[in-house]
């Protein structure tokens, strides 16, 4: 699947072929479409336009990818998200504004504008405008252009300022999971974001937990753990530290891990669901599915697949005829005429 930004990219590569099948197309059949498309395809704007989206576009999908992210990311979050909002901020926003106060600042407020000329549109298109074409064009004809542009940024960030958790304490407060972020010291207590959490953190035992996150910042094998554990993904590091030690802690910070910063994960999960209760597998119960995708995911994570797993002397032991004969267990409900006679037919496979 192409993402906006690659067709962006891929009408600019064949723009010229473009038009010469819309000449055509005027040509001989001389439908009207065709030729309001070549004149459109024709105009150097037009080609400055779609240089500016083919640079844009990508940042805002780059953004979005962070919200499909698979591995636990809410403790970046609010970092990726400031830092991407900033740095379209800064195309056309004045830059004070920018480092000062950008997320509380209106996008849509002309005053904190930069001016026309001072628009970063990206490198494609700034190697455009400071070619001899570009330099002839007219002025007036070329600032409407630069208003799109900035239309185009503005009700951007618009969208993102409301979607964003931007000034959003509790997702920004998260980012004490970050290993790096614990032995920096930086944050001397967690109860604020704990005591957001009851259902995690009873309010009898929020000082433990900020006790046991004090000890923390300061054990040197948690200085030591943290080191091993740079290149790793975060949850490995929460998954290594000592329980004994630390429980209260351990279980809040692995409860915080599971946060999903966007309902991608559930969708996914829905789409296993259709894969695999289908119309020919409709009788499957909830507890079916569920044992499917929980093996499922389990494999993945194991970086096996259905060829090269290993069942243990356990599950072998465990797949009998008797399996075949937990109707209910499989479909949800007793079977009766043909789902019999499957059920029965199998039993006799496996004796």
């Amino acid at each position: 699947m192409a993402f906006p930004g690659q067709l962006c990219g891929k009408n600019l590569h064949s723009m010229k072929a473009l038009k010469l099948y819309f000449a055509g197309q005027y040509l001989v059949y001389r439908l009207q479409t065709s030729q309001f498309l070549y004149e459109q395809l024709s105009n150097p704007y037009t080609k400055l336009y779609f240089t500016f989206l083919n640079y844009v576009i990508p940042l805002v999908t780059k953004l979005n990818i962070i919200f499909q992210a698979k591995s636990p990311s809410v403790h970046k979050f609010h970092s990726h998200c400031v830092s991407a909002y900033k740095a379209l901020l800064s195309c056309f926003v004045n830059p004070t504004v920018v480092q000062s106060h950008a997320t509380v600042t209106d996008p849509s407020d002309p005053a904190n504008h930069l001016p026309l000329a001072q628009l970063y549109l990206g490198v494609e298109a700034a190697m455009m405008l400071a070619t001899d074409e570009y330099k002839a064009l007219d002025k007036e004809a070329l600032a409407e252009c630069f208003r799109r542009c900035k239309q185009f940024y503005t009700e951007l960030c618009c969208q993102l300022k409301k979607r964003l958790p931007l000034d959003n304490t509790v997702v920004k407060e998260l980012k004490f999971l970050d290993p790096q972020t614990v032995v920096s010291g930086s944050i001397r207590s967690i109860a604020d974001v704990a005591s957001r959490f009851p259902n995690v953190v009873p309010p009898e035992n929020l000082q433990s937990v900020d006790q046991e996150w004090r000890e923390f910042m300061y054990d040197e094998e948690i200085s030591t753990l943290a080191d091993r554990c740079s290149t790793v993904p975060t949850e490995e590091f929460w998954g290594k530290v000592p329980t004994d030690k630390y429980p209260n802690l351990a279980a809040f910070a692995k409860a915080m891990l599971t946060i999903p910063v966007s309902n991608a994960d559930c969708e996914r999960a829905f789409s296993q669901v259709n894969l695999i209760k289908t119309n020919q597998r409709n009788r499957f119960s909830t507890e079916g599915v569920a044992s499917l995708l929980f093996v499922k995911d389990g494999v993945k994570n194991m970086a096996e697949s259905c060829a090269t797993f290993e069942p243990s002397d356990e599950m072998l032991s465990n797949f009998n005829k008797d399996i075949y004969h937990n109707v209910e267990a499989v479909y949800g409900e007793e079977a009766d005429g043909e789902d019999s006679e499957e059920v029965d037919a199998m039993a006799m496979h496996a004796d």
